[in-house]
């Protein structure tokens, strides 16, 4: 085959590889507009559920490599977490949480992500708190501030959390929780067996 042949052919290779990533890109927005829906009515139902988000987030290992130890009595205050998709690469993550203490005040927070190119970005977002200087440089509260500057001062890998709040987290959430659950039954079930027994 000649060069001008191959050259050909690896254009028109590459105008079908498009087409794959324009139709893929098309469905998944398609399955999203499908889910919504169902995805705001189990949010009505998990409200009515006592530490439903605590216990979510608790379960999931990769979750908590965003979050220090000091962070998760402030993830414990998480009543509800939504996420609304204007299209696959435009997003809103709201995160409501109760008081603690005189630390944190009760509030809802609504963070918008987009896409610029290939890269996710964010405007920052105020998250209120009482917390005294020293404590104020608390990695989770700095995520609502990332912006997908490139800035080594900015929260780590802020995107990726978002990633995995969208991609995991929250359209997985029943599954984390049932099996956080399951955890604790075979706990109290281990915990009864190894009971001596009376003579």
């Amino acid at each position: 085959m000649s060069d001008e042949n191959i050259a050909s052919a690896l254009n028109q290779l590459a105008d079908c590889e498009q087409k794959i990533e324009d139709k893929e890109k098309e469905l998944e927005w398609y399955r999203l507009k499908t889910l919504m829906p169902h995805y705001e009515e189990r949010d009505e139902i998990v409200a009515k559920i006592p530490n439903f988000w605590k216990i979510v987030l608790s379960q999931h290992d990769d979750f908590a490599n965003y979050v220090r130890a000091a962070d998760f009595k402030y993830i414990d205050a998480i009543q509800f977490l939504v996420v609304k998709w204007q299209s696959p690469r435009d997003f809103d993550i709201t995160i409501g949480f109760q008081a603690v203490d005189q630390e944190l005040p009760a509030q809802t927070v609504k963070k918008h992500f987009y896409h610029d190119g290939d890269d996710m970005k964010s405007q920052p977002v105020e998250l209120k708190h009482n917390l005294p200087p020293r404590k104020r440089h608390n990695r989770f509260f700095d995520w609502f501030q990332w912006q997908g500057l490139d800035d080594k001062s900015e929260f780590p890998n802020g995107d990726d959390l978002a990633r995995l709040i969208t991609d995991e987290i929250y359209p997985l959430c029943v599954k984390f929780y049932t099996e956080a659950q399951r955890d604790v039954a075979d706990e109290d079930s281990d915990d009864e067996s190894s009971e001596p027994e009376l003579l």
